[in-house]
């Protein structure tokens, strides 16, 4: 799903396909500024470590994981990741001109998404 707001663009897989890279040139979703990301592994989503790949393919300038249900799909995902913040609050707010380079990775609070 692809949402454009304010000049965002929000991108968020809902299901990561195995051909995603050719899935989002697909869409047409040019330059991504936020990417929710699923890392749960299983039938429908790939694993951490596969959604890592993706990330580092799409280049979003911020990218939040989400469907997690164990620390260890986290730390799996952002192993390697030299831009990673861990947030309190399951609360991110932030501007247009406030968004970082490429690639940073948000993490919420587990428990409070």
């Amino acid at each position: 799903m692809k949402l454009t707001a304010a000049n965002y663009t929000l991108v968020i897989l809902l299901v990561l396909p195995s051909r995603v890279w050719s899935f989002c040139h697909e869409l047409d979703v040019g330059k991504i500024d936020i990417l929710l990301v699923p890392i749960a592994g299983g039938y429908f989503t790939v694993t951490p470590t596969e959604a890592r790949e993706v990330t580092k393919l799409v280049n979003p300038k911020i990218a939040i994981p989400k469907h997690f249900w164990w620390e260890q799909a986290v730390q799996e995902y952002t192993q390697g990741l030299t831009r990673v913040r861990m947030l309190n609050t399951p609360l991110l707010k932030i501007s247009k001109p406030e968004l970082p380079p490429p690639t940073e990775t948000i993490v919420m609070p587990w428990g409070q998404r």
